[in-house]
């Protein structure tokens, strides 16, 4: 699993390069799931401001665990 989390200007940003999971509930200003990134959402996702899917990024989540959508 290769991801990164980093603030900027006092924001706390995903940055997903690789391969993560959230199974739990989870808070971010801002999430980019990068080429080659992929996101499997098992739980509950908040973003304030933008969630950004790049070219090549997916975003999933398990058979039938479809909670929120």
């Amino acid at each position: 699993m290769v991801i990164s989390s980093y603030q900027l200007s006092g924001q706390n940003d995903l940055v997903v390069n690789g391969s993560m999971a959230i199974s739990g509930k989870d808070t971010f200003d801002n999430v980019i799931i990068q080429n080659g990134g992929t996101l499997n959402l098992n739980g509950e996702l908040y973003v304030n401001d933008d969630m950004i899917v790049e070219s090549g990024g997916i975003v999933t989540h398990s058979l039938r665990f479809e909670p929120g959508l």
